[in-house]
């Protein structure tokens, strides 16, 4: 082979090369992206499937609280982009209990609830109903709950104990409760307590030493109870507090003149 001929093939060979090079790479890029859908399929199926288990495992509780006549607010979860992804037809598997109120319920009835797989339940309202300590100990486990309704129940007297794990609860309703001086010193401190109703309940000025555990109470209601200026001396001692319901109690203008001295901004609602 003449030297011309060799120059003339080495030439032609770097834009066969060239070739080469760019086909492994395109099939290189068509692996990756390949790669890349099948790991977001999975993803995909991963999610709907978690989403699929989390509203399976509460329909057995969902369909108990419906036979006790239970009244059920759902609540979606995960983002805009999971409701295009699932659609209508499995758009109901983001729907979790999020509130449950029962009424006029045994503690036999309550107790035989699984509220711990209600994963998102934040609000629960028990009114009227007996609630055991063996109900308390389930409230208990409930650490997502926000606000715990308890109106007109009967509450055991160390029952309010069992309640200490709910570190998310800024607001209980023990209206028209049994609730009493000795009930209301087995409240835990609540780190995230803000609201409490105790109208219509037989508590007196002595007891009202058991709120200033509660690092954040803001809010109490006192309406239709025998608390006095007494009582109102003892709440002095919350730096926290702003607004108080006194209708329909034995506190005086002077005892509201007062308060209002040693805590300026303190709101009175609801004066006799």
């Amino acid at each position: 082979m003449t030297s011309e001929q060799r120059g003339e093939k080495l030439a032609i060979s770097p834009p066969n090369a060239s070739g080469r090079r760019s086909r492994t790479a395109l099939r290189t890029w068509i692996k990756r992206a390949a790669g890349l859908g099948v790991i977001l399929l999975l993803l995909a199926g991963l999610s709907i499937g978690w989403f699929a288990w989390g509203w399976h495992s509460e329909q057995k509780t969902v369909a108990n609280l419906h036979s006790l006549g239970a009244t059920i607010a759902m609540r979606s979860t995960g983002s805009v982009q999971w409701r295009w992804l699932l659609g209508d037809r499995l758009g109901y598997l983001r729907d979790r209990v999020d509130g449950v109120s029962l009424s006029k319920r045994s503690a036999s009835d309550i107790s035989g609830i699984e509220f711990g797989s209600c994963s998102r339940l934040t609000k629960l309202s028990l009114n009227e109903c007996q609630v055991s300590d063996a109900v308390l100990v389930r409230i208990g486990a409930i650490t997502t709950l926000n606000s715990l309704d308890l109106t007109a129940s009967v509450i055991s007297e160390t029952g309010l104990e069992y309640l200490g794990g709910l570190d998310r609860l800024n607001k209980l309703v023990l209206s028209g409760t049994n609730m009493d001086d000795l009930r209301l010193g087995q409240l835990p401190v609540m780190a995230s307590l803000k609201y409490i109703d105790l109208g219509r309940t037989i508590i007196s000025d002595g007891g009202l030493k058991h709120l200033h555990k509660q690092p954040l109470l803001e809010r109490i209601w006192f309406n239709d109870t025998s608390i006095s200026d007494v009582g109102l001396a003892e709440l002095k001692k919350i730096p926290t507090l702003r607004f108080l319901h006194l209708r329909r109690t034995l506190v005086t203008a002077a005892g509201i003149a007062e308060i209002k001295e040693e805590i300026p901004e303190l709101v009175i609602k609801e004066v006799n």
